[in-house]
């Protein structure tokens, strides 16, 4: 009987065979129709949809502005971490205060995302608090926004090139 030839929608036209399954999917004939098998990273009737473990994966989502990719074995997961931050999932906090970060001259080393800020002492500035000031002593009134120390009786002493 014709109604029972099973017609193999997969090679009935080479152009046909090239639409049905996409993105190197092979094309399985069944009886009345076909399906698609898609490769690793692709998935939907067609193959048509790229897999990315990331937006399916709970455990693999990035924190602080984490960029999450699949892993080299096409399994997994891994977060490219922005500046600052470590970790699976970029959790994690770098102390940039702690190494080969260090403040000079007793300054004090803030811990800010990505990077680090030394309060210096009077007397003392830079980005490590690394250069002493010098000191100018005079006995007249200062203006805003100079450090301003007791020299000796009725002076002032000003520190130059404070930051």
């Amino acid at each position: 009987n014709y109604c029972d030839i099973d017609v193999n929608e997969c090679f009935e036209s080479e152009e046909k065979q090239s639409s049905l399954c996409q993105n190197g999917g092979q094309c399985i004939n069944t009886y009345g129709s076909y399906i698609c098998s898609c490769t690793t990273e692709y998935y939907g009737k067609h193959c048509e949809y790229s897999f990315n473990p990331c937006n399916f994966d709970n455990t693999s989502i990035c924190f602080n502005g984490g960029i999450c990719l699949p892993s080299s074995d096409g399994i997994g997961t891994l977060c490219v971490c922005p500046k600052g931050f470590t970790g699976p999932q970029c959790r994690e906090q770098i102390n940039e205060c702690t190494g080969h970060h260090s403040c000079a001259n007793d300054g004090i080393c803030l811990d800010l995302v990505g990077k680090y800020h030394c309060l210096c002492p009077i007397g003392t500035y830079g980005m490590n608090c690394e250069f002493t000031s010098k000191q100018i002593c005079t006995n007249q009134s200062c203006s805003d926004n100079v450090n301003v120390r007791n020299c000796t009786t009725n002076v002032s002493c000003l520190y130059t090139n404070y930051i």
